[in-house]
């Protein structure tokens, strides 16, 4: 079994590793990949495994790179989902990386059910109900519909006080996560591809490289993990979003204007054409055009709203119209 490596200018672990590696040789010993093992096996390996995870790297929230060989030895949901992934590969386990609503975890199939592995608590390990969503997905993922408030709310709720560091329940990125979200999922090298490819696109954007985001997204639109219309609970869309705020405060060029609406366009083509995926449209727009009192960025805010509410009548839409009509009148009078 392959053991994380780290750069020689990183620290030492938190705790010696060691004996959790030898407990997960003996665990996984003569596992073949494809097959399927019991629940109980799979959470005794889950466990040992967390604990692998825990002794090398300290979890941080927020957007910490994805490379765990770092000075301080600190990694988010996304850079332990990468690590416990590389580690139960190498140990034979078969799994998936999933990503939804902002949270990249595991999950295995069992001879009794699918296994959701929480990267960052080992205590939330338990079965799942997965319902398909059979829309387009890349070779090796598939994308289904997950309910997180069932794996998180409850548990953080009535075990809080057995989750060690985790004192607070919104420490944890599905805390207030309580409606069903879509889920990306693909085997376990093309899972973690999709989580370079997501941390590739945010950093791009947040590097202006509006280009390479838009390049990230057309050379294989639905490799991105992040599947979720609801811009609330998609952070590609909130970089989106910083970098028109930013140029609302800084300026934006013609050029660079032009480019955000491109890559407006190719990332909202890769999502569920529903209600929420209009108001994101709508709403980035909005956004760019009172960024740069372009009307037409403003106008194309109104036809996102306008076939969002003749889609699915969302009552908050109306609002949205409003205020897109509003900027729109605003804008004229500017010129005259």
């Amino acid at each position: 079994m392959k053991q994380l490596t780290f750069s020689p200018q990183t620290r030492p672990p938190y705790t010696d590793p060691a004996p959790h590696y030898e407990a997960l040789e003996d665990l996984t010993a003569g596992i073949v990949y494809d097959e399927q093992l019991d629940p109980e096996r799979f959470v005794a390996i889950a466990d040992v495994a967390h604990r692998v995870i825990r002794a090398e790297v300290h979890y941080t929230p927020g957007d910490a790179a994805i490379a765990l060989a770092r000075t301080e030895r600190q990694a988010d949901c996304i850079g332990l989902t990468f690590a416990m992934s590389a580690l139960l590969q190498s140990a034979g386990v078969r799994h998936e990386v999933g990503f939804a609503a902002g949270h990249a975890l595991l999950v295995a199939p069992t001879t009794g059910a699918d296994y959701f592995v929480d990267p960052i608590e080992a205590s939330l390990t338990g079965p799942i109900i997965l319902r398909a969503d059979p829309r387009e997905t890349a070779p090796g993922t598939r994308v289904s519909t997950i309910t997180p408030i069932r794996h998180v709310h409850s548990r953080f709720l009535v075990e809080k006080g057995t989750l060690g560091s985790f004192d607070r329940q919104e420490h944890h990125p599905w805390a207030n996560v309580v409606n069903p979200v879509r889920m990306r999922l693909g085997e376990a090298e093309v899972g973690r591809k999709a989580l370079r490819q997501r941390e590739r696109f945010i950093a791009s954007v947040g590097k202006q490289h509006y280009q390479v985001a838009q390049n990230v997204v057309t050379a294989n639109p639905h490799l991105l993990p992040e599947v979720e219309s609801d811009i609330r609970f998609n952070d590609c869309a909130q970089a989106i979003a910083r970098e028109i705020a930013r140029g609302r405060r800084m300026g934006l060029q013609p050029s660079e204007s032009s480019q955000i609406a491109h890559l407006i366009d190719a990332y909202t083509a890769t999502l569920p054409d529903d209600g929420f995926l209009s108001q994101m449209r709508g709403d980035l727009m909005h956004a760019l055009g009172k960024a740069t009192t372009r009307r037409h960025f403003l106008f194309r805010s109104h036809l996102a709203y306008t076939d969002g509410l003749r889609k699915s009548g969302g009552s908050y839409l109306p609002e949205k119209i409003a205020k897109a009509n509003k900027s729109l009148k605003e804008s004229v009078k500017s010129k005259e």
